[in-house]
């Protein structure tokens, strides 16, 4: 099964295709990110990890992460805590943490480097969308090990 049809399925499952869902996310709407996250993220299933997402808005990527790469340990951060409760039920709490705050802050970076000092594996910045946020996102490659992927959205 290729990671692709893995994410579409995952979506399915949990009923998180669109904003117009609790919790929804738009991997798979008419931005349609399926294709590239799958081949971009395929290297890493099955293996131990973290993973840092800054933007998590109503949280349905972030489920979609946690149970895609079920071994990694996921950040995630957001200017403000919009996770709907049928996301945040879902979510193991030893493998899962969120940060409210400005992901490009020096401040929010160092709490990231204490909460996962080994640095991610994989960065998705889907953050604020601006250049100056997306410059200041590759400054938190530092945090990141040798097979690192930084995604910018």
């Amino acid at each position: 099964m290729t990671c692709s049809f893995k994410i579409l399925n995952l979506l399915d499952l949990h009923n998180i295709n669109g904003h117009d869902k609790p919790g929804g996310t738009d991997k798979n709407t008419n931005h349609s990110y399926v294709d590239f996250y799958g081949e971009l993220i395929d290297p890493f299933i099955g293996k131990n990890g973290n993973l840092l997402e800054i933007g998590a808005q109503y949280g349905g990527s972030i489920l979609l992460w946690h149970e895609l790469l079920d071994k990694f340990k996921i950040l995630s951060i957001d200017t403000k805590d919009q996770i709907h409760d049928s996301i945040k039920s879902k979510l193991n709490p030893n493998k899962f943490n969120f940060l409210v705050g400005d992901a490009y802050d020096l401040q929010t970076v160092k709490k990231c480097s204490i909460l996962h000092p080994g640095g991610f594996e994989i960065i998705i910045d889907d953050g604020s969308h601006t250049l100056e946020s997306q410059l200041s996102c590759i400054d938190l490659l530092l945090y990141t090990r040798k097979k690192r992927l930084l995604i910018i959205k």
